[in-house]
């Protein structure tokens, strides 16, 4: 677990998005696209590039923003399954999920992609082609909204 004063850095969160780094253009601009989406509908969310201190170690501060979220929003594609980084991120959010401590959304952006093990199909959100980013942020909304309410992970 991280110390208290990283997960102070950070506060708590309500959704990390985790995604592979060099995403295909139009997965990028869909990830900032919904990551903006629901912020603007109330939900605090951690997007990496848009919050690491390019100063400090970078696992750490993934770490610790893992660990201050509530929800995680792994958006699926081929790069993220190769990416050794994403299978950190994902293997520290199983063990979350597998403590009670956080609940888990796959986002499939490459319908060729298969699940990574810890999921089933009828977790998958499917954003449909080409994606409608409004249906798509009002489905992750209502489905995050949904595992929050009444989830409060163990102290």
């Amino acid at each position: 677990m991280m110390a208290d004063d990283s997960l102070e850095q950070f506060g708590p969160c309500d959704v990390f998005i985790s995604h592979a780094t060099r995403p295909m253009p139009d997965h990028r601009r869909l990830t900032d696209e919904l990551a903006g989406a629901l912020c603007r509908r109330g939900l605090s969310v951690y997007l990496d590039r848009k919050r690491l201190q390019v100063d400090e170690p970078v696992y750490p501060q993934l770490d610790a923003a893992i660990w201050a979220a509530r929800i995680g929003l792994v958006i699926l594609t081929q790069r993220y399954l190769k990416s050794s980084w994403c299978k950190l991120e994902l293997k520290t959010m199983l063990e979350r999920r597998a403590a009670g401590a956080m609940r888990l959304f796959p986002l499939r952006l490459d319908p060729e992609c298969s699940l990574p093990p810890g999921f089933t199909e009828k977790d998958v959100i499917e954003p449909g082609s080409p994606p409608d980013l409004t249906a798509l942020a009002n489905q992750v909304e209502r489905l995050l909204r949904q595992a929050l309410t009444g989830f409060a992970p163990p102290a």
